[in-house]
């Protein structure tokens, strides 16, 4: 026999081996994430001290004076990401205005409500915060 056609069948079987292994290993796969329920071994892939809530709220400032103030365009759609507490009711509005004043202490005007329109809270998403390398929401 000569050397390049043993080379040839050694190089074959490899292959072959290589194929079947990916195989077993994706056809194992769903059972193994059914079985941990996405953990392995008891260790989470994302702990849940690191789970972050977000909300895109798409909202609308209808005051001609607050979109000028905020430097915002009157009566279009605009969107923002803010974190979100899933274990309590949001104040939608009210997270639409710190986000603008940037200063969730502040006392917004009585009548701030009256100023922003909401149009959707379009999705919320949880986030791996510090734990994979997450460091803010994706846009």
């Amino acid at each position: 026999m000569k050397k390049y056609e043993l080379f040839s069948v050694g190089r074959s079987v490899g292959l072959f081996l290589l194929a079947l292994g990916i195989v077993f290993s994706l056809a194992a796969a769903p059972v193994m994430a059914e079985e941990h329920n996405g953990d392995v071994d008891g260790v989470s892939a994302c702990p849940d001290w690191a789970i972050r809530h977000w909300d895109k709220i798409i909202f609308m400032i209808v005051n001609k004076e607050v979109a000028e103030y905020f430097g915002l365009p009157y009566r279009s759609e605009l969107d923002i990401k803010v974190l979100d507490d899933p274990e309590s009711v949001a104040d939608i509005k009210r997270k639409v205005w710190d986000f603008l004043t940037g200063d969730p202490d502040s006392t917004p005007p009585a009548d701030f409500r009256k100023f922003i329109r909401i149009i959707d809270v379009d999705y919320a998403i949880s986030g791996c915060w510090g734990w994979g390398g997450w460091t803010a929401p994706p846009a």
